[in-house]
C-alpha cells in the first residue's frame, strides 16, 4: 500500500501525524510519500505573532492539547509565539529526500520549530539541522537558494488545488480514499487496516 501525505513544517498537526506513520510503519507494510504543501504563504519570512490572532489563553490551551497528544509519541511542544514561514524549510525538506535523509530531516526541523521555538526560515537553523542529520549544509542552503526544487512545490500546490487539499496532513491512500487530519494512532491503524485488507482482497 502507497501513502502520500500532504503536509507543511509550520501545521503542528502535521508533525503528530508523522509521528503515527513512523509507529504505523513498524507494523505495517507501506510506502509513505511526504508532499510539501505549503499553507501559508503569506507569513512573512520574519514571521507572524500569534497574539495577533489569538488570546494567550487560546493558544495555551491549544498547546496543552498537543502536549495530551503527543506525549504517547513522544514529542514536546513549546509555548507557541509566532508563526514561520516554511517555504525554505519545504526546498531544504527536498535536498534531504533526495540525499538519503528526508526523515531525519524532517523530524529535526520539527524538533527546532516546535519543541526548540526557532526560526525554520532561517539559514543557519535549517544549516544546523542539516548537519545534524549528515546533510552537507553548505550544498543545502544552494540547492535553497538556485531554485532546483521550487518546481516540486509549485506542483504539489497545483495537485493539491486540483484535489481540493486545503487541510494538512491529508493523507492519500491507493484506492483514492482519503483521510484528513492527524487522527489518533489507534484510529489510523483501523483504518490503514481495513483499506489494505479492501486492496488485498481485490
Amino acid at each position: 500500500m502507497r501513502i502520500r501525505i500532504f503536509s507543511d513544517f509550520n501545521c503542528p498537526f502535521c508533525w503528530l501525524g508523522s509521528r503515527i506513520i513512523a509507529k504505523l510503519r513498524e507494523e505495517l507494510d507501506f510506502q509513505d510519500e511526504w508532499l510539501p504543501l505549503e499553507l501559508h504563504p503569506e507569513i512573512p519570512e520574519q514571521g507572524s505573532e500569534l497574539l495577533d490572532k489569538y488570546l494567550q489563553e487560546e493558544l495555551d490551551g491549544f498547546v496543552r492539547t498537543l502536549n495530551s497528544r503527543g506525549e504517547e509519541l513522544g514529542i514536546h511542544y513549546a509555548p507557541m509565539h509566532k508563526s514561520r514561514n516554511s517555504h525554505k524549510a519545504l526546498l531544504a525538506g527536498e535536498f534531504a529526500r533526495d540525499n538519503g535523509a528526508f526523515h531525519a530531516f524532517h523530524q529535526r526541523v520539527y524538533v527546532a520549530y516546535f519543541t526548540e521555538d526557532r526560526d525554520i526560515s532561517s539559514d543557519a537553523v535549517l544549516k544546523e539541522c542539516a548537519s545534524d542529520c549528515g546533510l552537507d549544509p553548505v550544498r543545502m542552503i544552494q540547492a535553497v537558494q538556485d531554485g532546483r526544487y521550487e518546481v516540486r512545490l509549485a506542483d504539489v500546490k497545483k495537485e493539491a488545488k486540483a484535489r481540493d487539499i486545503q487541510v494538512a496532513p491529508t493523507f492519500l491512500l491507493d484506492d483514492g480514499q482519503r483521510i484528513v487530519g492527524a487522527q489518533s494512532l489507534p484510529l489510523l491503524r483501523e483504518q490503514f487496516v481495513a483499506i489494505r485488507s479492501g486492496l488485498t482482497a481485490l
